[in-house]
């Protein structure tokens, strides 16, 4: 399922923000220990209550969550994954680290959208069986733009297990003529909303998910033993 939304949708959306300077640099131990770590326990309970399920039990259900802390928790997740690789879209996730670390505001030039994936289908190529099998990995990363695209937006996926996060983030708060063009097709699935509105999540079609699945599939047995490591428990 694809989400057909309109540019006033979008807009309005990108309304609450923060009044502050926006300075990159890295955070303080200090903001570590608290707010992050504090992001980091909230994620954890969305994995527990949501994230480690199997696809069939969470399918039809609704998900509840607080819009500030998952909304900086894919931030931070984002920027720590750019900055890592060195993406070129890390100087511009860099300017919400004053919305990741302070409380009470939300970003003005980004939508967050949530979707299924559904589960792993495999056909066996000698007896034509079907099989499937649950997602169990974790990714973030970019989504390929054009040029005109990344003059606009950069976007950005964190996928756990089933559930996949699209992260749209803005290089500007006003829409151009014909902008609309580039980012509406870029919002897939149910939009995260700023007032935590419970969501039917949808299940995204294969369409848009087969990229993803074919390097699942070919990193199957590597994300096996990252997922059943010691480290990983």
């Amino acid at each position: 399922m694809m989400l057909v939304t309109t540019r006033s949708s979008i807009t309005r959306n990108l309304t609450r923000f923060c009044h502050r300077q926006h300075v990159i640099k890295d955070v303080c131990s200090k903001c570590n220990n608290e707010p992050l770590s504090e992001l980091d326990s909230y994620a954890k309970s969305l994995h527990q209550r949501y994230f480690n399920k199997d696809y069939q039990s969470i399918k039809n259900g609704i998900f509840e969550y607080d819009f500030e802390k998952l909304s900086k928790w894919l931030l931070k997740v984002s920027y720590n994954s750019a900055r890592a690789a060195g993406s070129p879209d890390a100087g511009l996730l860099s300017l919400y680290a004053p919305y990741i670390i302070a409380p009470g505001c939300s970003p003005v030039f980004s939508v967050f959208t949530v979707s299924l994936m559904g589960k792993l289908i495999k056909i066996d190529p000698k007896s034509g069986s079907i099989q499937t099998s649950e997602l169990r990995w974790c990714r973030s990363g970019p989504i390929a733009l054009s040029a005109s695209e990344a003059e606009i937006m950069a976007v950005r996926v964190v996928i756990i297990n089933t559930w996949f996060f699209r992260l749209i983030v803005m290089r500007s708060g006003v829409l151009r003529d014909g902008d609309e063009g580039a980012v509406i097709p870029q919002i897939q699935g149910a939009i995260i909303r700023p007032d935590s509105t419970p969501l039917k999540v949808p299940t995204i079609p294969l369409s848009s998910s087969e990229g993803f699945l074919k390097h699942y599939r070919d990193k199957e047995s590597l994300y096996s033993r990252a997922v059943h490591s010691p480290a990983s428990k």
